[in-house]
């Protein structure tokens, strides 16, 4: 094999052979793991606890207590210690700390049994002899619920409780007694300033008061009072002492509690540390070394071997047609730009793409025409730049050129131009038994953007339910034919030469260019397509070579220059590129103007609810403000067209020009200075009136003044307001309550 088809493969196949050597290493450094079992692992792990001297205390009695803990946790750690002698507790002096150290296999068990060690101490009472700490947490909290009931027996018996009848009984006493004693008073007073002769009378009846009242007394006394007693001297030191027991108690508990949680008053835990003991293993870098070159004589050896046998197209000669350049893949920026081509020095892809040019040119002949690109097991990204850099390179080099996406069964747009305006989705939906076909096909194609001086571009637009029925239909062939009479070239991508669409447009376009990636296609698959392609009447210029090129990555967006613009795009005032993927473009109609005038928002309108109004209506407009030719059209179809006919067009214009009014810079569409002069000031143009900003339905009413006389489009925003009024259920609808209520949801639909 030749020494250039080796290098491709390296190029093109060096994860493979990289993946297949590190599987080489991996397999070596596991042969030498598996070598190396008997070797024996070994562990330690050491677990400090701390301590800390509490106030007052001397040195030796800190000493003292280190010495009494380390007994101590000898004594609760005793079986564990007997079961692996290997394991140990010692008193660090100088440090002031316990160390629980244990050996294991690994550093999880090694660290399993020093931590038991500690848990073993933690599990023992060092204030009582070593008593289990779960044991006196019990004890301690038996007590505790004891001293409860006596505490609760005290009270009682200091404070009995009532009966809940007998409470009963001697509220409803109180209450007696208190209404009997203010009748008595009363009466007493009755009696002072009664006459005479009413004297004796009042006098009964106090003294009959007097013997309810005595009697209700009587009952009230034998009652226990509501009133506390107050505990005698005993029972005040006897609750002192019970609840100074429970305190006690309380403490006690808490600081079993944190003990058995690992938690002291005088000690802290440290993090465990773990010490490799074991034996130095058998060197697994060396195998791996060599694995890994034994690895990739492997893959190398047996990429060579499938590639001959699968017949996979590396190198010109392994094609049937010609080679017509080899050109170096590129990141490819999604979002609207200048070109690559254009910012790009001499690099080996622009060269490649000068050459790929010329190659072009010298099939042609130089009689230049339309040309199919098709890829085939190729990234669409990487074809769609190719692409686009070979139109750049033919616009450079002075002839004019029409890039078209007509890749209708691909999601992804010509990645640097994606953009609104007319697409070619706007011919496709041209009616193929229009007379003016030719005429109106013309007039989308002299709308094409402009990106740069001699290059055009139109994008693929919305997808046909059916691209290859659509591609195959006389639209097609109508704009291939008018593009080829306007343009020196004009390049179309038609997506994956497999696919039915891409091989109906070639069909109609008649020469073509197939895209591969060294590698990914087989000489059986290139020489059958070859075969089909021709089969179809369609002459193949040759095939294209892009090496694998990274993929898309998102690049900010930059507006065109004004310089980059022909005048051409200048008198359409073609907007700049809009963040919106719009279904149907707005305001610009498919008609035109012989003169070349730029066409009005009431033109778009006029032309959808209406018949179409004659050219020299733009005059009208452009030339001389004080002829009403075509908004009193407009006003006259409007007041005659159903609601339910034209609401569908009213409400799309609305919708449309609201869009494109908040969206709106100086000097671009039709708008007027105060309205951009509003969005540069302050930003936005609301649904609703808000302070001193008026709502862009109000700025609607204005642009709309701006093009019709006052009378005039008085009547348009009437009959406007009474058609869209049809779908709320009413006879008209201000501009502002119905864009508040329909804008959002017409515009998502609109735009997907």
């Amino acid at each position: 094999m030749e020494l250039s088809r080796l290098k491709r493969i390296l190029r093109d196949r060096w994860i493979v052979v990289l993946v297949i050597g590190l599987l080489g290493a991996i397999g070596a450094w596991a042969f030498t793991s598996l070598a190396n079992q008997n070797r024996e692992a070994r562990y330690q792990a050491e677990i400090a606890l701390a301590f800390q001297p509490v106030e007052g205390q001397s040195a030796s009695d800190f000493e003292d207590a280190i010495s009494n803990n380390l007994t101590v946790a000898l004594i609760a750690a005793q079986e564990l210690l007997a079961e692996d002698p290997t394991s140990g507790i010692t008193a660090d002096t100088e440090g002031a700390r316990l160390l629980f150290s244990a050996l294991g296999e690994s550093r999880a068990e090694a660290t399993a049994k020093a931590d038991a060690l500690l848990q073993a101490f933690l599990l023992v009472d060092p204030l009582l002899a070593g008593a289990e700490v779960t044991d006196r947490l019990e004890q301690v909290q038996a007590a505790a619920l004891d001293v409860e009931a006596r505490l609760d027996a005290l009270n009682e018996e200091i404070n009995p409780t009532i009966p809940p009848d007998q409470l009963a009984q001697i509220n409803a006493l109180d209450l007696q007694i208190e209404a009997f004693s203010s009748a008595l008073v009363e009466l007493v007073v009755a009696e002072a300033t009664a006459l005479a002769a009413d004297r004796p009378a009042i006098t009964q009846q106090k003294e009959s008061v007097e013997a309810t009242l005595e009697a209700l007394r009587q009952q009230r006394a034998v009652l226990p009072s509501l009133e506390p007693d107050l505990p005698t001297a005993q029972q005040q030191l006897e609750l002192a002492a019970l609840q100074a027991q429970l305190a006690e108690l309380q403490a006690d508990y808490q600081r079993l509690y944190l003990r058995q949680a690992g938690y002291t008053d005088d000690a802290s835990r440290e993090p465990p540390e773990v010490s490799d003991l074991s034996a130095t293993p058998g060197s697994g870098l060396v195998n791996a070394g060599i694995g890994f070159i034994g690895g990739l004589a492997v893959a190398l050896f047996g990429l060579i071997f499938l590639n001959n046998s699968r017949k996979t197209i590396w190198l010109p000669e392994d094609l049937a047609v010609p080679l017509l350049a080899d050109v170096p893949g590129r990141r490819t920026v999604g979002g609207v730009g200048h070109s690559w081509y254009d910012n790009t020095g001499g690099s080996p892809r622009k060269t490649a793409i000068q050459g790929l040019r010329s190659g072009v040119e010298a099939r042609l002949a130089g009689t230049g025409g339309v040309l199919a690109i098709a890829g085939h097991r190729t990234g669409v990204h990487a074809v769609h730049a190719l692409i686009t850099d070979l139109a750049v390179s033919m616009a450079s080099a002075g002839a004019s050129v029409l890039l078209v996406d007509a890749d209708l069964e691909s999601d992804a747009a010509l990645a640097e131009y994606q953009i609104g305006g007319p697409s070619l989705s706007a011919i496709l939906k041209l009616s193929p038994d229009s007379l003016l076909l030719d005429r109106e096909v013309g007039n989308v194609i002299a709308a094409a953007y402009t990106i740069r001086p001699n290059l055009d571009v139109l994008p693929s637009g919305p997808p046909p339910p059916t691209p290859a029925d659509a591609l195959s239909g006389r639209q097609f062939r109508a704009f291939v034919q008018e593009a080829s009479k306007r343009y020196d070239y004009v390049v179309m991508a038609v997506g994956d030469v497999r696919s039915t669409a891409a091989q109906v447009a070639m069909q109609r376009i008649g020469r073509a260019a197939v895209v591969l990636t060294p590698g990914r296609s087989t000489e059986p698959q290139v020489t059958k397509l070859i075969s089909d392609i021709s089969a179809r009447q369609v002459a193949t210029l040759g095939a294209i070579f892009v090496q694998r090129s990274e993929g898309p990555v998102k690049g900010q967006a930059e507006p065109v220059p004004e310089t980059a613009r022909s005048s051409r795009a200048q008198e359409t005032q073609v907007p700049a590129s809009s963040p919106l993927t719009r279904l149907s473009h707005y305001p610009f109609s498919v008609e035109r103007s012989a003169t070349g005038a730029a066409p009005t928002s009431l033109r778009s309108l006029a032309d959808r609810v209406g018949s179409p109004v004659p050219a020299d209506g733009f005059e009208a407009i452009t030339e001389d403000q004080g002829d009403d030719h075509l908004g009193s059209d407009l006003l006259t179809v409007l007041a005659d067209v159903s609601p339910a006919e034209a609401y569908d067009a009213v409400a799309d214009y609305v919708v449309s020009r609201v869009e494109d009014m908040m969206m709106a810079v100086p000097g671009q569409g039709d708008f007027s200075e105060a309205l951009t002069g509003e969005l540069h000031d302050n930003g936005f143009l609301p649904l609703r009136t808000t302070g001193e900003h008026h709502s862009v339905g109000t700025w609607l009413v204005d642009e709309l003044q701006d093009e019709a006389p006052g009378s005039t489009s008085e009547g348009i925003v009437r009959e406007m307001e009474r058609i869209l009024g049809f779908a709320t259920g009413v006879d008209s609808i201000p501009f502002d309550d119905w864009l508040a209520s329909e804008f959002f949801g017409l515009h998502l639909r609109r735009t997907n």
